[in-house]
């Protein structure tokens, strides 16, 4: 009897562990839905790491884990991908100019908003503006 109840345990055991998985698998996609949809939602203003942390309910720490590992990038990095690609729609609507397309994506800093846009562009903003004109 005592051999029949473990071998029973046995075939059963995997199939929980898969249930619970899934489970924390839904609550993960819908925590990072929600600070995907903050994110997006504040992204003119500044977005603070502990705030997303808290909207997870997680340490900092492993909030940037967690975001790294579901999403492929930092949040930094996340944030200005977004911030820089709504900066080149505003340029290349030609309505912006630099600054005015800096401050309404988010960037309050208009060195770093210039280094970061050169990386990925590899032109400055006003370079990129006068593409358009």
């Amino acid at each position: 009897m005592k051999s029949l109840f473990l071998e029973l345990f046995y075939r059963i055991w995997p199939f929980r562990l898969q249930k619970t998985v899934s489970v924390s698998s839904r609550e993960q996609s819908e925590k990072l839905k929600l600070v995907l949809d903050y994110i997006d939602l504040h992204l003119e203003s500044p977005i603070a790491i502990s705030t997303l942390a808290e909207i997870c309910c997680f340490s900092e720490s492993h909030f940037m884990r967690f975001f790294k590992t579901h999403v492929g990038m930092t949040c930094t990095e996340y944030i200005n991908a977004l911030r820089l690609e709504r900066a080149w729609q505003l340029l290349q609507s030609g309505r912006y100019s630099v600054i005015d397309a800096a401050f309404s994506s988010g960037f309050h800093n208009l060195s770093y908003f210039y280094r970061v846009f050169k990386k990925k562009y590899h032109m400055t903003p006003k370079e990129a503006l006068t593409q358009v004109e």
